[in-house]
This record gives C-alpha cells, structure tokens and sequence, in this order.
C-alpha cells in the first residue's frame, strides 16, 4: 500500500460539493421571487459550483507555480478568474 504522498501515486480526482442550504439560499437571492427550483436542479447546481471551485483552483495553483510559489494567493484566484473571459 503506498503512502498518500507517494510520488509514485496517480493523483485522484477531488470531490467537492458545497452544502446544499448555501446553494438554495444563493439560488434564492439571485432569481426572482416567483422561481421555484427542484431537488433534482438544487443538486445539479451544487456539483456544477464544485466542478467550478475545483476548476478554479486548479488553474489558481497553476498561476501560483509560475511564480514559483506553492501557496495560492487572492490575485493567482482573481487571475484565474479572468483567464475564463
């Protein structure tokens, strides 16, 4: 069995999903009051937010090693950011 931080270890994809309440009560605040949104809808929009952190955060480490740096800051994330428009 080889240690997690094993180089010779293939990374494994990471999860991530945020809490369902903060999703609705965001999906709530953004669209007008007469919008009702499904269990089904609520769950696709939580794993469609953690795909985007992950996606975020991969390109933010990704700014971050260009500089040579391990530790991501505010502006590798807002870079990031950006790189999407």
């Amino acid at each position: 069995k080889m240690s997690p931080n094993s180089p010779a270890q293939p990374a494994q994809a990471v999860e991530f999903e945020p809490p369902l309440a903060c999703v609705r009560r965001i999906l709530k605040t953004c669209l007008p009051a007469s919008t009702n949104v499904g269990k089904d809808a609520s769950a696709a929009f939580c794993r469609a937010c953690g795909i985007f952190v992950i996606y975020i955060t991969a390109c933010a480490n990704d700014f971050a090693r260009e500089n040579k740096r391990q530790t991501i800051t505010a502006n590798d994330v807002l870079a990031a950011i950006k790189e999407l428009d």
